[in-house]
């Protein structure tokens, strides 16, 4: 799942067209890997991203070496195998590294950005940012205190850097509720994904958040105004 505020980055741009290419309705995983990152390997390296049909969408490998249009690698599970360069893709150390914002990485395409989100999801960060968008992957249980908001409320208004805050759906809100409030802007969120991404409790938790934020506002008005000369 994706939400998003309307915006004009061209890294937000980026990162939501390559994880739109990522999604399982394409016809293959590795047919919407852009071809400036497959591997044109002539010679041996460290690592390569493999893609086999019958298998997980990539993989990542030990190049043993090249002959011809075929590498052959060897699996974390030690099995050898050969398959066309033009199934290959390249690894960079970059990869390896845990982003909250995988638009970091050098270069960046389809099977880093996949297994960046396997590993996270793992551990429970079922959030990433990917520019200004940020992804979202369903869990389908309850993460305690996921979504607890007085934690939450806290730590993003007294942020010292608020444009750069842990990647959240309460992230999103309170950057959207800043901009409504601090800038009078107008402002959009743009929840989207399939069916059982999570939308409806992705727009749930951001009305929760705005709410609070909404009631804290008020309470702090009222509060000045009962302290104010003459009150």
């Amino acid at each position: 799942m994706i939400v998003s505020e309307i915006s004009e980055s061209r890294r937000a741009a980026v990162a939501l067209t390559l994880f739109m290419r990522a999604l399982p309705w394409r016809r293959s995983s590795f047919e919407s890997t852009p071809a400036s990152s497959r591997s044109s390997v002539t010679s041996p390296v460290s690592r390569l991203w493999v893609h086999e049909s019958g298998r997980e969408a990539w993989v990542l490998a030990d190049h043993l070496e090249t002959r011809d249009e075929t590498a052959t690698v060897r699996l974390a599970c030690g099995q050898t195998m050969s398959v066309g360069l033009f199934k290959t893709a390249r690894h960079n150390p970059s990869h390896d590294d845990d982003w909250d914002d995988p638009t970091f990485m050098s270069d960046l395409h389809e099977a880093p950005l996949l297994e960046l989100l396997r590993r996270r999801f793992g551990r429970g960060a079922i959030y990433t940012w990917a520019g200004e968008v940020l992804l979202s992957v369903n869990p389908f249980e309850n993460i305690p205190r996921l979504h607890a908001l007085p934690g939450w409320t806290s730590a993003l208004a007294a942020a010292a850097n608020p444009s750069s805050p842990a990647p959240h759906i309460f992230a999103v809100a309170e950057r959207a509720w800043r901009s409504a409030t601090s800038a009078g802007a107008d402002v959009a969120i743009i929840v989207n994904g399939e069916s059982g991404a999570g939308k409806t409790e992705a727009c749930r938790q951001v009305l929760r958040y705005v709410s609070r934020c909404s009631a804290e506002c008020r309470v702090a008005a009222n509060a000045d105004a009962s302290t104010a000369p003459g009150a």
